[in-house]
C-alpha cells in the first residue's frame, strides 16, 4: 500500500470531511500514485487520446517537464476532473513528476476548463453522462439548435459559436431529449446506409419542441431510415435517396444548416400530407424553415411529448 498526503484520503469508503475551500499546490506524483488515481478516482473522464499522451510522454522521458497551470483536480470527494493524460504519461514513462495539484474543485469547473488535449463540448457531455460516447454527436446537436435560434438568417461559422459551458447548460435543461433523440437516430441510422448525423438529431429536438410526439417523429424517421413500403409519391422516398448523394455528405456549419433545413422541409410536406414524386432540397442560403406545429398539442418548451 502506498501512503501519501495525495491518497490517504482515497482509501476509505465513508464520505470525505474536508474543508470547501479550494487549494493548490505543487507536488511530486510517482507512476505508482497516477496508478492508484486513474484506478480508484477517475469515474468520469474522457476517453484518453494518444497523440496527446505520445507528446507528454516523450516530454517526460526527454527530461522535458516542467511545472505549469496545467496539473491535476480533484472535486470534494476526491474524484479526478482533470489531468487525466498526464497521469497516464507519468505511469508510461515510468518516472515521477512535479505537478500542480487542485483539491476541492467545483465539478462544474470542467465546464469551461480547455486545457491539456483540448476539451471539447463533446468530452464535456461525456464526462457528464460517465463517457455516454454520445458527447459529441449531441453536442453539435446542441450547437446547430443554438445557431437555428439565434442566427436564422445568417451563415454559420465558426468564430460566432456558443461557449463550451453554454453548450452544457443547455444540454442540461433539455437533457432527457438530447439523449432520446441521439439514441433513436444512432438506432435508426446505424441500421442503414444513411449515418446518424447532428442535423438529424437537432430536428428530432426542434420538431418535439413544436409539438410533435415522440411516435410521429419515429414514423418519418422509419420512412426516412427504412423506405419500407413507401408509395412513390411519399416525400420520404424521394428525400432518403438524396441523403446518399454527395450534397448531403460534405463538412462545415453551413452544411449541417443546409441538411437541417433540408429535413424541415422534407418533414414539412410529409406532414401536411402533399403528394411529392421528386424532393427538391432547398438553395444553401435560403432562410431557415419554422417546423410546422402539431396542432393538437400545447407547447412547453422542450418538455417530452408523449
Amino acid at each position: 500500500m502506498i501512503f501519501s498526503p495525495l491518497l490517504s484520503t482515497f482509501q476509505s469508503s465513508k464520505p470525505m470531511l474536508i474543508d470547501t475551500e479550494e487549494t493548490f499546490q505543487k507536488e511530486r506524483i510517482t507512476p505508482e500514485m497516477a496508478l492508484e488515481i486513474l484506478t480508484h478516482k477517475n469515474f468520469k473522464n474522457r476517453p484518453v487520446k494518444k497523440a496527446q499522451l505520445r507528446r507528454l510522454i516523450k516530454a517526460i522521458k526527454a527530461g522535458e517537464w516542467i511545472v505549469t497551470n496545467q496539473g491535476i483536480s480533484f472535486d470534494p470527494d476526491g474524484n479526478l476532473l482533470d489531468g487525466q493524460h498526464r497521469l497516464h504519461a507519468c505511469i508510461e514513462a515510468n518516472k515521477p513528476i512535479d505537478i500542480l495539484v487542485a483539491r476541492n474543485i467545483n465539478p462544474k469547473a470542467f465546464q469551461c476548463v480547455d486545457i491539456g488535449a483540448g476539451r471539447t463540448a463533446g468530452d464535456t457531455l461525456d464526462i457528464i453522462n460517465g463517457n455516454s460516447s454520445q458527447g459529441k454527436l449531441i453536442a453539435a446537436s446542441v450547437k446547430i439548435i443554438w445557431y437555428y435560434d439565434n442566427k436564422p438568417t445568417n451563415n454559420w461559422n465558426s468564430t460566432d459559436r456558443p461557449s463550451n459551458r453554454l453548450i452544457a447548460d443547455l444540454y442540461l435543461k433539455n437533457k432527457d431529449i438530447y439523449d432520446l433523440a441521439a439514441q433513436t437516430v444512432r438506432n435508426k441510422g446505424g441500421k442503414t446506409t444513411i449515418s446518424a448525423n447532428s442535423p438529424t438529431v437537432a430536428f428530432y429536438v426542434l420538431a418535439n419542441k413544436r409539438g410533435w410526439p415522440i411516435h410521429k417523429l419515429d414514423e418519418f424517421l422509419d420512412n426516412i431510415y427504412v423506405g419500407a413500403n413507401l408509395p412513390s409519391d411519399n416525400v420520404c422516398l424521394s428525400f432518403r435517396n438524396q441523403l446518399s448523394t454527395t450534397a448531403y455528405k460534405k463538412r462545415g456549419q453551413n452544411q449541417q444548416r443546409y441538411i437541417l433545413n433540408a429535413f424541415i422541409k422534407a418533414f414539412n410536406t410529409w406532414a401536411e400530407n402533399k403528394p411529392c414524386v421528386k424532393f427538391y432540397a432547398p438553395l444553401e442560403k435560403t432562410n431557415l424553415y419554422p417546423i410546422l406545429p402539431y396542432n393538437s398539442m400545447k407547447l412547453y418548451g422542450l418538455e417530452l411529448v408523449k
